[in-house]
């Protein structure tokens, strides 16, 4: 099992399941957008800490690669799972959406510091630790 608070020790299998490290230097760069679109505003409930990470559930629904998806929930994961070249980084946010047959797509997202976003900041300021929220 993955010890996320001994990250520091996992392996790599392939670069095909989590978690991975993106090699930029042997990366094609793509200049367009993945075919990801919010269809509509998405709504969210802080629903849980279970000790790695906080979950959000809600409403909301996207079209990725041309096939439509419903949300399902987001989490995070401080730091994050994935590397970039050998580096996490502070926060890694995953979406995950649902298909109608039951196809699961995670959409990750790879947080650096900034100045923060209004919804993400209103998530974390709500957060309780080792409470169960509903």
């Amino acid at each position: 099992m993955t010890d996320y608070h001994q990250q520091a020790d996992w392996t790599t299998v392939n670069d095909h399941q989590s978690p991975i490290d993106i090699d930029t230097a042997n990366t094609v760069v793509i200049n367009q957008y993945l075919p990801f679109t919010m269809n509509n505003k998405h709504h969210l409930k802080l629903d849980r800490d279970d000790g790695t990470t906080i979950q959000v559930t809600g409403t909301g629904h996207a079209s990725i690669f041309n096939r439509p998806f419903h949300f399902v929930q987001l989490h995070f994961h401080w730091t994050s799972e994935h590397l970039i070249d050998g580096e996490t980084t502070p926060l890694e946010i995953h979406m995950v959406y649902q298909s109608s047959i039951g196809q699961l797509c995670v959409v990750s997202l790879m947080v650096k510091h900034g100045p923060a976003d209004e919804t993400l900041q209103e998530i974390i300021d709500n957060f309780k630790p080792d409470e169960d929220i509903r």
